[in-house]
């Protein structure tokens, strides 16, 4: 599965981190490299197909978010990795986004979409990044509904995407968390 992005018009809401954290990168109207027209590739592997390169830059930019920007230090790696698919969006300068895509019945009774990563902000990579996740478990998986675990402070960015908060706050790795759920049609 590969799909290129060019030209598209996407909004510019894309919370997937607090401005105020090191290592953000805003992107904003007169940087956005979909609007102004740069080709972006999204690509989707299992565990099985992935480079050593690939797998590299995920651990990279997974490691420069949640460790380096959000100071969740936890074990990031899981069994779950090797199991499943990882989708990464990418430009001329790298792997720009990331999540993993998680078949029903391995963490939750849906599929699951996690990990969700953008290196730079206010783009609508992350956005863009999730619809294509999504549309992948529709498409691969024929899946009725999508599970996350979501931060509590990217719980706007998840309702833009129709997904619907099922749960009390939890904790999760020390960040407050949510479960949503996305009902597909």
């Amino acid at each position: 599965y590969l799909g290129v992005l060019s030209n598209a018009v996407v909004g510019f809401y894309d919370v997937l981190s607090d401005p105020w954290q090191k290592g953000y990168i805003p992107c904003g109207a007169n940087h956005n490299p979909l609007i102004a027209g740069e080709s972006m590739e999204i690509v989707v592997k299992h565990f099985n197909d992935l480079t050593v390169d690939e797998l590299y830059e995920i651990c990279k930019i997974r490691i420069e978010v949640f460790m380096l920007e959000q100071c969740i230090y936890v074990q990031d790696l899981d069994d779950v990795d090797k199991s499943v698919y990882h989708m990464y969006l990418k430009d001329d300068d790298g792997m720009q986004a990331y999540v993993r895509i998680i078949p029903k019945g391995m963490v939750y009774e849906g599929a699951s979409i996690g990990r969700v990563v953008s290196r730079k902000r206010h783009c609508g990579l992350g956005t863009e990044i999730m619809k294509a996740a999504i549309s992948f478990v529709k498409e691969r998986f024929g899946d009725s509904r999508i599970d996350i675990s979501a931060q509590v402070r990217a719980r706007e960015f998840y309702d833009l995407l129709g997904f619907v908060q099922t749960s009390d706050v939890y904790d999760e790795c020390g960040v407050p968390h949510i479960h949503m759920v996305l009902e597909l049609e």
